[in-house]
């Protein structure tokens, strides 16, 4: 919070955007600081995070599999097609649990 503080006292008046790594408290800080500012968590930190929740033998496709979606110039493009991996496993798909 102290690097906000002193970014206001040097005479920045607003942040547009905040680009944060996902460490906690710190988009609560920036708001605090600079009420106006976007703050959304990076594109790299957001995949790893996901990618922590899928096993680790499938965590290469599904990286695959998710890069089309968030390098889509909108959300129309970023939507699956019916020839997508998700039919054959990908996010999304609706598998059944492997047993134990």
């Amino acid at each position: 919070m102290q690097v906000l503080t002193d970014l206001k006292q040097r005479g920045v008046r607003d942040i547009l955007i905040a680009c944060v790594d996902g460490l906690t408290g710190f988009p609560d800080a920036i708001e605090a600081i600079f009420p106006k500012t976007t703050v959304q968590t990076c594109i790299v930190h957001l995949i790893r995070t996901s990618l922590k929740y899928v096993p680790r033998r499938e965590r290469e496709q599904v990286a695959r599999d998710l890069k089309p979606i968030y390098t889509a110039k909108d959300a129309d493009a970023a939507r699956p097609s019916s020839s997508s991996s998700t039919r054959s496993g990908g996010p999304g798909s609706r598998r059944s649990p492997r047993p134990g």
